[in-house]
């Protein structure tokens, strides 16, 4: 609300979960998943794909920035847990950057998200690595950044 009439724009902002999202087949032309979907599992981040694809309309976006496993706090996740093979159940190690983040927080491979993109009818134009550093460059962390185009 304070954003956008500071802005002087209107916008229907929606509460919604990234599993279910309550809007029509086909509706946007654009859909951004800026370093949110990372807190939702593995089989979970599946199901908000499908539901990107299926909202998306023919020849729509989708822009990914997310956590990619190559980074030091998937590497040397301990003492966190795994709830399945990409996703953490927390940052718990003190010296990893997002320490305290006790939900979930997933990691992914740029072949596998390249392929769970390429099965939903999203073909990635551009996949690309961020990095940054922690701790006076003592950790790395490392994100997956995703152009892919909706094309049926």
């Amino acid at each position: 609300g304070m954003m956008l009439k500071r802005w002087g724009v209107t916008a229907k902002l929606t509460k919604a979960s990234m599993t279910d999202l309550s809007y029509e087949d086909g509706f946007f032309d654009v859909v951004a998943d800026v370093f949110s979907s990372y807190c939702l599992g593995q089989n979970d981040f599946g199901i908000c794909l499908d539901e990107v694809a299926r909202v998306l309309k023919n020849n729509g976006r989708f822009f990914s920035y997310t956590p990619s496993c190559n980074s030091d706090a998937f590497q040397n996740y301990r003492p966190a847990g795994k709830i399945d093979k990409w996703t953490l159940d927390g940052i718990r190690r003190k010296s990893s950057p997002f320490y305290g983040n006790n939900y979930p927080f997933r990691f992914t491979d740029s072949e596998v998200y390249r392929d769970m993109l390429t099965q939903r009818g999203l073909e990635v134009d551009c996949l690309e690595t961020v990095e940054r550093t922690y701790g006076n460059r003592t950790e790395r962390f490392e994100f997956l950044v995703v152009d892919a185009q909706k094309r049926q």
